[in-house]
């Protein structure tokens, strides 16, 4: 793994990106990329079972329960059972495959990212030699782009199942309600719109405040300093 890692970071170097190499783009999506997105792919089919599946499932297994009027249940007893045991599997199925991706998304990309950024960190730091640089600036052993990727990689193992949580709440929402859904989600968006709308003015007034706030900063400084004259110089009384 790190003799791929420097590999890819002399590849990564020879390309000319613009802005300069970039450490995800280089080692980190050829060590940790497989992991990571193996772990998105389980993370993402958990959160569809969780929000699509697992409630469908659970809808059909309540109609197949005997009504309290005395009514045929809409199921078989055989049926009902068949519909119990699916949704066990199902249960299981999401806790299995939500551990295993925030295992392989949220521990193994990033142990296999932070050990080949180790690596190349300790190569560059073997091979400095004092006074190399230019005078007066210090030399960094690690870029923003990776102090900003090691932040990112906390958060990025939920990224998948939050979409497709998302898509498939959406989805069984529909096939729940209907056409009233529909008016939901318009709803929604509705409200998503103008909640955008109302954070983007609020955020303009707030702005404006704080330019007022430090204009008023500004004068009361002027104010004290011209107050400080006045005394030094005894102008109190023609004042």
């Amino acid at each position: 793994m790190y003799a791929d890692a420097h590999a890819d970071w002399t590849e990564e170097r020879s390309r000319g990106r613009r802005g300069g190499p970039n450490v995800a783009y280089g080692p980190g999506r050829a060590i940790a990329g497989s992991a990571f997105f193996l772990g998105q792919y389980l993370c993402g089919l958990s959160g569809f079972l969780v929000t699509l599946v697992r409630p469908l499932l659970l809808r059909e297994l309540l109609r197949a329960m005997p009504p309290i009027d005395g009514s045929p249940p809409a199921y078989s007893v055989s049926l009902a059972y068949g519909l119990a045991v699916a949704l066990a599997v199902v249960v299981w199925l999401e806790n299995y495959t939500r551990g295993l991706g925030l295992f392989y998304a949220g521990e193994v990309a990033p142990l296999r990212f932070t050990a080949a950024a180790l690596q190349l960190i300790a190569t560059k730091l073997m091979r400095l030699h004092v006074a190399e640089g230019r005078d007066g600036l210090e030399t960094s052993l690690a870029g923003n782009d990776l102090l900003r990727l090691e932040g990112l990689l906390k958060l990025l193992p939920t990224a998948g199942a939050s979409l497709t949580s998302l898509v498939g709440g959406l989805i069984a929402l529909l096939l729940t309600l209907g056409p009233v859904g529909l008016v939901g989600l318009g709803l929604m968006t509705l409200v998503i719109v103008l909640t955008r709308h109302i954070a983007q003015q609020g955020k303009a007034v707030q702005m404006a405040m704080l330019k007022a706030a430090d204009q008023r900063v500004n004068v009361m400084r002027e104010i004290m300093e011209g107050a400080k004259v006045v005394k030094m110089q005894v102008w109190v009384g023609s004042l």
